[in-house]
């Protein structure tokens, strides 16, 4: 079971590293984006969605590079726990015997992507400290540049797994 979710994390993290084709995507605000893959029915959620669920304030964040400096500080944000969007969908085929085998990949508007297990979601700390950001430095979501903004604050470097401009999420199963 591991080997394979070595594998399918291996592949995705290689197809990410591949060249991609020149767009201006690095700019472009996403005000909403989708759930899809194992889940009942595709959802979208928009600014307004997200404002409406639980707002958690976050303080002061530093998102930091590989060698400790200091890349972006989000003064006074707050946010929206990604396990709870992920909750607000019906997955399917998910049961105990395979639970470990779902992941989520997150992925930008420019083809960016992020990886979350199932369980590093809902059965460890990361969990209570993966955002997507609703508010920051004064600003609402929907005048922030970078929207929609999603930050893992359990990761030693902050900034490996700062996603900007969020358009899809997609929970799959290795198996």
């Amino acid at each position: 079971m591991i080997n394979k979710l070595l594998l399918a994390c291996l592949l995705v993290l290689l197809w990410n590293c591949s060249p991609k084709s020149e767009s201006n995507t690095e700019n472009q605000v996403t005000l909403s984006f989708k759930v899809n893959g194992l889940v009942e029915q595709e959802q979208h959620f928009t600014a307004t969605s997200l404002l409406e669920m639980q707002q958690l304030p976050l303080g002061n964040i530093q998102l930091t590079k590989g060698n400790g400096q200091v890349y972006l500080e989000l003064n006074e944000a707050s946010g929206v726990l990604l396990k709870d969007v992920l909750l607000s969908v019906t997955v399917k085929g998910q049961n105990n015997k395979n639970y470990s085998a779902y992941y989520v990949v997150c992925t930008a508007a420019d083809g960016y992507k992020t990886i979350y297990s199932w369980n590093e979601l809902f059965n460890s700390p990361i969990g209570e400290q993966v955002y997507l950001i609703t508010q920051a430095n004064e600003q609402a979501l929907d005048q922030m540049e970078q929207a929609i903004m999603m930050v893992s604050l359990g990761d030693q470097i902050t900034g490996k797994r700062n996603l900007r401009n969020l358009a899809i999420i997609e929970i799959a199963c290795m198996n």
